[in-house]
């Protein structure tokens, strides 16, 4: 019963900016008293990460009332490569007391916290802890099994799985229907389970719901309106609910709106059925419409990924136009970064403002020469295409990329006589903002 801030990390946290981006959100809802938000982990900051965030967890403490835990949730997801291992760490050492952390994690603990490891600031309850006793196992069971089975048959269960929570379930409802359970626990792999849902969860369906599930699973989140909008089935939400509520491998993990997601197993169990049932071409339609519908939801990191997976770049494009900006504003320039740096040549070859974005981006990781490299492109081709903006936003970014260089400065010269040859009072120009932008690089 005490009050939680729960965080779920993925693959995008890698990039710290996002993480306390996200994590600022989470805290706006934990404690929706305080106006002021939590600070963004914006350029000026990146030379003194570590410092921004003890300072950004002492803020976070300071907006909740003890006792209070915050879990964050999948850390395995994060790179081991990455540097939010370091920033985190020296977060975590700003907690104050009253406040308990827990990290949920499917793997060892990164080397940046031997340190805490040793001295005692972090506990590892490891896998070994949290399997089931045997008594443990007899309730679960029961509960999985409705009371039928034997306290033979469910020690049976316990000490092939021993004690591991999921294939206790997975078995003892097996066993329920009437199987017996596999001899040895190293062939009670992932084809299995499987074979598992697929006779026990997803035949047992009716027609209407199986082919919801197949085009639903294509949604990684969903509320239960997307999952109408995607499948075309005017019930989804009763499906959903009937789901969650037989505990039918799907979780709703969002108590500001009701949001779902499968679990993964069951989720990857559905997307290659689908795909042996369904064309490409439709598995692709359905791809493409679900990053439409995470989009519209906001759920942007999802959508990019899956337009990417299809290569439907005529709908990925509109996309970067639209987060280009704001995710410079959150600081997230490596996320931006990453998702330009997947583009063919050839297309970032016709779309001048993305060369730009992309320059912005390796400008702010100190990368000025690769900068440079596509500022002179996005410049020659707004020169072509007379766009104005475009063009002195350009020749700014080529200005810095040089300044910030700071090595050959004869390299300015004929930048300079470009803006002699392209003065500023003879344009008209969409903002103040960009012109004040090309003057403060004269």
């Amino acid at each position: 019963d005490l009050p939680c801030l729960w965080y779920r990390m993925d693959e995008g946290d890698g990039d710290i900016a996002t993480f306390f981006y996200y994590l600022g959100i989470a805290a706006k809802t934990a404690s929706p008293g305080r106006r002021k938000p939590l600070p963004l982990l914006t350029p000026e900051y990146f030379g003194a990460v570590s410092v921004f965030a003890q300072r950004y967890f002492e803020n976070l403490c300071a907006r909740l009332t003890p006792p209070f835990v915050i879990v964050f949730d999948d850390y395995h997801k994060i790179p081991m490569a990455s540097p939010f291992h370091e920033a985190f760490r020296d977060g975590l050492s700003r907690i104050s007391a009253g406040i308990h952390v827990i990290i949920a994690s499917r793997a060892d603990p990164p080397p940046a916290f031997a340190g805490m490891i040793a001295n005692n600031r972090m506990r590892i309850i490891s896998s070994d802890e949290l399997f089931l006793t045997f008594e443990e196992s007899k309730k679960i069971a029961r509960i999985a099994g409705k009371s039928s089975l034997s306290v033979e048959q469910i020690k049976a269960v316990h000490d092939m799985t021993r004690g591991w929570a999921a294939g206790l379930i997975l078995m003892a409802k097996s066993m329920r229907s009437g199987g017996n359970p596999p001899e040895r626990l190293d062939r009670f792999i992932p084809s299995e389970l499987f074979d598992y849902f697929s006779g026990e969860v997803f035949d047992a369906m009716d027609e209407s719901t199986r082919a919801f599930l197949l085009k639903a699973a294509f949604l990684p989140k969903m509320t239960p309106f997307m999952a109408q909008t995607l499948t075309g089935h005017a019930h989804a939400d009763r499906i959903v609910s009937f789901l969650k509520h037989n505990y039918l491998f799907i979780e709703q993990f969002s108590a500001s709106m009701t949001m779902y997601q499968f679990h993964p197993l069951f989720r990857e169990f559905l997307i290659s059925r689908a795909e042996e049932i369904l064309t490409p071409e439709q598995t692709s339609e359905l791809r493409r419409q679900a990053a439409l519908l995470l989009k519209e939801s906001n759920q942007i990191e999802d959508a990019v990924e899956l337009l990417f997976e299809i290569g439907d770049l005529r709908s990925l494009i509109p996309i970067l136009y639209e987060q280009a900006q704001p995710l410079l504003t959150q600081g997230r320039s490596r996320t931006l970064e990453q998702w330009l740096e997947r583009l063919p040549e050839e297309i970032l070859e016709e779309h001048p403002w993305l060369l730009y974005w992309l320059g912005v981006s390796y400008l702010l990781h100190i990368a000025s020469a690769k900068a440079q490299e596509f500022f002179e492109k996005a410049l020659r081709l707004f020169d072509a295409r007379r766009d104005t903006a475009g063009l002195y936003l350009a020749w700014a970014g080529v200005v810095d990329s040089i300044v910030n260089e700071w090595n050959y400065f004869t390299m300015l010269d004929p930048w300079i006589a470009w803006m002699d040859d392209h003065p500023l009072s003879e344009h008209v120009l969409p903002s103040p903002e960009i012109e004040a932008r090309a003057a403060t690089s004269m």
